[in-house]
């Protein structure tokens, strides 16, 4: 310490002068070093406001940064559930439609179904309203004219050898035998199976040919080089198409016809599964199966029709 220096200089016998001028410089030096550790201080303490004022800084821009966040989080969070309520609900509507589609499709096979029962019921009540009534058939063509009067029996029970009249054509014949629920009917020189269910028995004279009776068979025989062997049922409502079914199918088997066609569409396949239903039903199918894939695939029926 520089107290201790001084007395050892005492000690050594050093000049007095000399120890006073030490000591001045001493003070002298005690009061620089007193400013000099005060001036540190100070720029000691302005770098630490510099520091704490970069620190503030930071926080904030901390604190935007967590709230950025925790905002973006809420968005996502809300968006994502936004996202999964219209996903819900396009689902929800889908699955709507598809029920509403799938029913309205079910009612309309319904509805066939009932208008083509309906339809074979209606000709009993067609002959119950024909009773009692003389009806007048006549077949002119060329020279060859059949003039028939009868009179409806309806609920008659059918034997051989009575005269009947073929529901929807009008067409009448003699019964020339019935087995397993058909008749063969004798419709002029020709003659052709057909279901008791769509005969009626009748009363009165047989029908009368003129002189020219053979002209029968050649308006059969052009009927036949003249029928139509392809059936369009494409845009027909299902009873409609069957409607016509049913009456395309009968001219074919009592014209002969081996096998007709008939034609569809692909579309959504309720026209093409009526009508292989009806198929099943029809007296007068042998077979059906669908076209080549050339001539059109599962979007047309080949039909072979029974002899």
């Amino acid at each position: 310490g520089s107290s201790f220096a001084f007395e050892l200089a005492q000690n050594l016998a050093l000049p007095a002068n000399m120890i006073l001028k030490a000591k001045e410089k001493r003070a002298n030096d005690a009061a620089f070093d007193y400013e000099h550790q005060m001036l540190l201080l100070e720029k000691r303490n302005h770098e630490l406001e510099h520091i704490i004022k970069q620190m503030k800084t930071k926080e904030k821009h901390l604190e935007q940064l967590t709230k950025s966040y925790h905002e973006l989080k809420a968005n996502l969070e809300k968006n994502q559930q936004t996202i999964l309520k219209q996903t819900k609900e396009k689902v929800v509507a889908s699955l709507q439609e598809a029920d509403l589609l799938l029913k309205k499709i079910k009612k309309e096979q319904k509805n066939t179904k009932i208008i083509n029962i309906d339809e074979w019921k209606s000709e009993v009540v067609k002959v119950s309203e024909a009773t009692n009534k003389n009806i007048v058939i006549k077949e002119d063509k060329q020279e060859d004219v059949v003039e028939t009067k009868y009179q409806v029996i309806p609920n008659a029970v059918l034997q051989v050898g009575d005269q009947v009249v073929v529901h929807k054509t009008d067409q009448v014949g003699e019964i020339i035998s019935i087995s397993n629920k058909q008749a063969v009917v004798a419709l002029g020189e020709l003659h052709s199976r057909i279901p008791l269910v769509k005969l009626t028995k009748i009363k009165g004279n047989k029908p009368k040919k003129h002189k020219k009776g053979s002209n029968y068979i050649s308006q059969i025989q052009e009927r036949q080089l003249n029928y139509n062997q392809t059936l369009d049922l494409r845009g027909q409502r299902g009873d409609v198409a069957l409607i016509k079914t049913e009456q395309y199918l009968d001219e074919a088997y009592m014209l002969g016809q081996k096998q007709v066609k008939i034609i569809h569409g692909r579309g959504d396949g309720i026209l093409k599964q009526l009508l292989k239903d009806f198929l099943k039903k029809h007296h007068a199918v042998q077979s059906w199966s669908f076209e080549t894939i050339e001539q059109g695939g599962d979007g047309a029926t080949i039909i072979q029709m029974k002899s």
